[in-house]
């Protein structure tokens, strides 16, 4: 009741009256020691906040002392109690840490609250100058560090922590207070740290960490001074890191450091994200470089303290490419950004050598691909469509330049990275050296990078063709062509020789010859391609990915399957395709030559039969496109030599002892060759009224019935003798002959009735002879 009636006599009375009845009752139950009701005090402490709210030099006051009283009953009361009484792990101070951190919310709330308001704040009205509401959050802050320390209680700085991140968020905090704060903050935990030890400088470095963060925040509008405030603040981080030997504390210093290149960025400053990259990656080397001088110092305790700083190179790397993508490639000189990346990809193939990681070689063509797209943007001029300056022509000639002379920088570094390797290797046990070759280990990144120029070369040199000046893509090409050669060789890897005879292709096609001169140049190419194998008879070859006798048969004969596919796309099949026919007639030659040359180079006895087979084929081809090319357009006329050859052959097939299959074969070439013979000039016999096509019909089927009794085949007994009757029968109805209906009918029945009594008779030898017969 004394409590309530207390509020009539004003502010001042009813806060003295609360206060002191809340003190005198925490300091009789700390006397009785009864923990169990301190809930009162601190009830009858939080009742009259609404109060204290109007006096707020009390409330911060209050704030400020019950940290320290706590810090007090901790080391007098709590430690010594809970040494020699029952009562142990009681926290006979826990009220005041309560109430301290109420009152230190409820000070600091109300202190924001009125930030937006002409009221003052609470120290300024004491002091009479400027002081803002973080610092006199910071200086609660201040305040329960001081308690902790005084205490030796390591988690009351946690409540520290709480009250430095209020003052962090308070909006308006000065940029160049934060820029002092943040050092000053970070030297003071290092102090701490050497002193007291890492427990209670823990959490003065998460507020360090907490301040420099408002720091970047902050320094977003600063221009050049954000910029060397972040980028200070990552040097001194690593060098307290250093001290501290803390490795993983490092990895602090790539978010600074690149937000502050990310800053300088965008003030315009092109050159920080490079220096930074290089400089870090130096660095990063040269801790690497320590274990040479210290023996002592371990490779993986190196790699501890230089990862932050390769981490931090290559976020400013990547930084170098995406400001180039926004603001052109050739800020601030020509191809500035592309040149930049492929530094980057040197220096980081260097670190990676140093350190001996080859799991991060694909930062290696990373780099340099992001450099090679970027390149040609350097003569965007030329795809405008705007008259070509003499600056702009220039510009694509260095871009022609560039690309070309990444080709060949890549190729001589992979060739000279693999000379060394097989240095190593040959100084490795027998084993070892007796190995094939099948991996490219450090030398992938860089054919991968060559490739890639290369063909970024062909796709952009083909969009501005008409821009760049032909004689020198031509040389450029033709270049490229001999280099590739020269690389093929000198890996003795097979399998590059795809990389030249592309490339001759996409030359063949640059020139823009005639038709028929660029297929005599693709023949040539393919014949250059099949005669290549020889060479790894003399030369052995250090890679077993394909066999280079198998590899070279197939892309020259699948070359020139193709290019006789073009011919025929293009009208090379007729009497109109002009010097296409004679060109088609010579590249189906060439293929038979070919597929003939495999055979006989082959020593398996069937591989070499069927390819003389199909070569043959192929010639007889030729007779038929011959024909077609002189307008012999007919059916019969352009089947008659593929037939003629399937049916010759289809004996030997079926009777051919190495052939696997060979019943099958012959099968099937009996059957295909008797149907070429025999429909079209069928199809003709009957679709015209003479009996020129009806008497070339019997003939021919006379002629298979006879071949199909001497070499025993039944289809060319059936077929022939099928045909020949059908002949005879369509002769005798013709109307040409004049024969009249009646005796046609009666001659066919005749016919007939002695061919089916001579069967009758001889049926048991046929049966006999037909059960041996293919």
């Amino acid at each position: 009741m004394t409590l309530l009636f207390s509020f009539n006599l004003g502010a001042g009375h009813t806060l003295t009256l609360w206060l002191g009845i809340a003190v005198l009752l925490y300091v009789i139950l700390l006397y009785q020691r009864r923990a169990t009701a301190f809930i009162v005090p601190v009830i009858l402490a939080v009742l009259i906040i609404p109060v204290l709210l109007d006096r707020p030099q009390i409330l911060l006051v209050a704030s400020i002392v019950l940290p320290l009283a706590a810090a007090g009953i901790q080391r007098l009361i709590t430690h010594r109690w809970n040494a020699l009484s029952a009562h142990k792990n009681t926290l006979w101070e826990w009220p005041l840490l309560l109430v301290g951190v109420i009152y230190g919310v409820m000070f600091g709330w109300h202190e924001i609250a009125l930030m937006n308001t002409q009221v003052v704040t609470t120290v300024e009205s004491w002091l009479h100058i400027r002081f803002a509401v973080s610092l006199e959050l910071a200086g609660i802050a201040v305040c329960w560090y001081i308690a902790a320390a005084l205490a030796r209680v390591k988690w009351w700085t946690l409540l520290m922590v709480g009250f430095v991140v209020a003052a962090l968020l308070v909006p308006g905090n000065p940029f160049w207070v934060l820029a002092w704060l943040a050092p000053v903050l970070a030297l003071l935990s290092l102090g701490i740290s050497l002193l007291a030890g890492k427990g209670w400088a823990i959490s003065l470095y998460g507020v360090t960490l907490l301040t420099a963060i408002t720091l970047g925040f902050a320094g977003h509008d600063q221009g050049q001074a954000g910029v060397w405030a972040l980028l200070l603040f990552a040097v001194l981080v690593y060098l307290i890191g250093v001290i501290e030997r803390a490795p993983g504390g490092l990895w602090v210093v790539p978010i600074f450091a690149t937000w502050s290149v990310f800053y300088a960025g965008q003030s315009g400053d092109l050159y920080r994200s490079s220096i930074v990259a290089l400089a870090c990656a130096a660095l990063g080397v040269g801790i690497g470089c320590l274990r040479f001088s210290v023996p002592k110092l371990s490779v993986n305790t190196l790699r501890r303290y230089a990862a932050p700083l390769y981490a931090t190179a290559c976020a400013s790397a990547v930084l170098t490419g995406v400001y180039g993508m926004l603001g052109g490639v050739d800020r601030p000189f020509f191809a500035a950004i592309p040149t930049a990346l492929l530094v980057y990809a040197v220096v980081a193939y260097g670190v990676l050598l140093f350190e001996r990681k080859a799991g991060w070689l694909v930062l290696v063509p990373a780099f340099a691909i992001w450099g090679i797209l970027l390149l040609p943007q350097a003569a965007a001029c030329l795809g405008t469509g705007q008259t070509i300056v003499p600056t702009c022509s220039a510009q694509g000639t260095g871009v022609l330049y560039y690309l070309t002379g990444i080709v060949f920088v890549a190729g001589i570094v992979s060739y000279l990275t693999g000379l060394i390797e097989r240095r190593l290797q040959s100084a490795a046990s027998e084993a070892v050296r007796t190995l094939p070759r099948v991996r490219l280990s450090w030398r992938w990144s860089w054919y991968l990078v060559a490739f890639v120029a290369l063909v970024r070369l062909l796709t952009w040199s083909h969009s501005v063709e008409a821009l760049l000046p032909s004689d020198l893509l031509l040389y450029a090409l033709m270049f490229l062509i001999g280099f590739a050669l020269l690389l093929t060789i000198l890996e003795r890897a097979p399998e590059m020789l795809l990389i030249p005879v592309a490339l001759t292709v996409w030359t063949i096609a640059f020139i823009h010859w005639p038709l028929w001169q660029q297929m005599v140049a693709c023949t040539l190419l393919c014949v250059f391609v099949f005669a290549a194998q020889f060479l790894w008879y003399v030369v052995k070859p250090e890679t077993s990915m394909f066999a280079p006798k198998r590899l070279y048969q197939g892309l020259s004969i699948g070359g020139q399957v193709l290019i006789i596919l073009i011919i025929i796309a293009n009208g090379g099949l007729t009497a109109s395709g002009g010097l296409l026919v004679p060109i088609g007639v010579g590249a189906l030659l060439i293929l038979a030559m070919l597929i003939f040359c495999v055979g006989f180079l082959d020593a398996d006895k069937a591989v070499r039969r069927l390819c003389n087979y199909c070569a043959g084929l192929l010639c007889s081809l030729v007779i038929s496109w011959e024909f077609s090319a002189f307008g012999l357009n007919q059916a019969d006329v352009l089947t008659v030599a593929p037939a003629v050859y399937l049916v010759v052959i289809a004996p030997f097939l079926a009777r051919a002892q190495m052939l696997p299959n060979r019943q099958m074969w012959g099968k099937i070439c009996s059957i295909v060759g008797a149907l070429l013979l025999l429909l079209p000039i069928l199809w003709i016999s009957f679709s015209e009224g003479n009996l020129a096509p009806t008497l070339i019909l019997a003939g021919e089927a006379l002629g298979l019935l006879l071949l199909g009794i001497v070499t025993r085949i039944r289809i060319f007994v059936l077929s022939g003798a099928a045909l020949t009757i059908v002949g005879a029968m369509h002769a005798l109805f013709l109307p040409s002959l004049g024969i009249p209906t009646s005796l046609a009918l009666a001659v066919l029945g005749g016919t007939l009735l002695a061919i089916a009594t001579g069967l009758s008779l001889t049926r048991r030898r046929l049966r006999m002879a037909w059960s041996e017969w293919v």
